[in-house]
């Protein structure tokens, strides 16, 4: 005869309840908050993963379910270096190998070579990156500062906030995180590196349309909710060699800055660039009729845009921006009383960007001509390749001369 049966069964449920927690410590860390933990559940058995997700979807309450998978399973290759199918372009199915030519420089490892380069005589630069050292090109500097380099793992947040303590330590951190997930750091961007005006250099690697990998990693919000920040100054290069002199001119410069460029392969434009000042433009060509506003990546589909209107007898004026904030009102002043028309190219979301600012700008200061945006519209950009979601969104150098020449009347 039990005298206390509810004191015996508290202590049979302690019992259980050890026991769980000695053989499934992660389990009853979710069970204590009331979520019914199931697991760890072998991924890569979709048998065993099948049962798992009956028994949950018969269960009603909240329900988390661990599965354990591997990264690249069943491919060797890829389990032997899994970082480096992180996401991938065309490859030997056989080797893993990709098919790119090795003379093909990406914006990323141009980045992490011009960076490298920089902390030979700057003991006080140092890299972070939050688990994406081959992706964001950062390989080279790793191996040849070791000391200097640190992966957070994936956390961008603290990335940022790290960042921050070293630069209150007197180091210059540079942070080369995705477009896509560098909004996960907005809240440390603005309180922890902005507020206190500190020297933390964010490398946005694959800012703008990025392609095949959907669209999740569509890297166009950046320049957006950036550039509402005090304290910000953004860049962006037009081509290979500007990345590369903006990096040298980011190591004297010792407050927020975002430098901003494309996934892919490097384009050069066909000259050399003139130094760079802080913000200020550069003008590539003189026109009479229309003034293009190009911004990063956009210059080379402004290059092409130009091209096409001067078939058309179309004068333009093309200017690389280089810098989103603050951008370069006393030139752009200069053509306000010339042009027909502005056009605003930039690689990023209309809403809140570049164009947006220009704009309202322009219309505060008396333009009393045509605005033309050549940006992504407020839509989730989806997967696709860059050429044609440029030309989806009419993003493109020849759409850009063709609004254009619609504009101005078919001239």
């Amino acid at each position: 005869k039990l005298t206390n049966a509810p004191g015996f069964l508290n202590w049979l449920t302690n019992l259980k309840d050890s026991i769980k927690e000695l053989f499934r410590p992660d389990g009853m860390f979710f069970e204590n908050m009331g979520i019914k933990y199931l697991g760890p559940v072998d991924g890569h058995d979709v048998k065993q993963l099948e049962a798992v997700l009956k028994n949950a979807k018969e269960l009603n309450r909240a329900v988390l379910i661990h599965v354990k998978t591997k990264k690249g399973k069943g491919y060797e290759p890829a389990e032997k270096a899994p970082d480096k199918f992180h996401g991938v372009n065309p490859f030997d199915p056989a080797t893993g190998k990709p098919k790119r030519a090795a003379s093909d420089v990406s914006y990323s490892g141009l980045f992490g070579g011009a960076l490298t380069d920089a902390a030979k005589t700057d003991p006080k630069i140092v890299a972070i990156t939050a688990a994406m050292t081959d992706n964001v090109g950062l390989e080279s500097f790793a191996k040849a500062y070791p000391s200097r380099f640190f992966d957070v793992g994936i956390a961008e947040q603290h990335a940022v906030s790290f960042a921050a303590g070293l630069a209150c330590g007197g180091y210059h951190p540079y942070v080369a995180i995705f477009s896509s997930f560098l909004q996960r750091a907005y809240d440390q961007i603005v309180h922890d590196v902005c507020m206190q005006d500190l020297p933390v250099t964010l490398c946005v690697d694959r800012a703008g349309i990025v392609g095949r990998d959907g669209e999740t990693h569509q890297g166009v919000f950046d320049t957006a909710f950036l550039s509402s920040i005090p304290n910000m100054t953004i860049m962006a290069p037009k081509d290979a060699e500007e990345l590369s002199a903006m990096i040298r001119y980011s190591a004297g410069y010792l407050r927020p800055l975002a430098i901003r460029y494309p996934r892919g392969t490097v384009w050069r434009y066909d000259r050399d660039p003139a130094p760079i000042e802080y913000g200020k433009a550069e003008v590539l060509k003189e026109g009479e009729q229309v003034t293009i506003l190009a911004f990063g990546s956009a210059v080379r589909e402004g290059v092409l845009a130009e091209e096409i209107l001067a078939g058309y007898g179309i004068r333009a004026t093309l200017i690389n921006m280089r810098f989103i904030k603050p951008w370069d009102q006393e030139t752009v002043k200069r053509y306000m009383g010339q042009t027909e028309l502005f056009a605003v190219m930039e690689d990023g979301v209309i809403t809140g960007g570049a164009c947006e600012h220009i704009a309202s700008w322009l219309l505060q200061n008396g333009y009393t001509g045509k605005i033309l945006f050549s940006g992504v519209p407020d839509v989730f950009v989806p997967q696709g390749n860059i050429p044609e979601l440029k030309e989806m969104y009419e993003m493109d150098g020849r759409s850009t001369a063709e609004r254009i020449r619609d504009l101005l009347g078919g001239k």
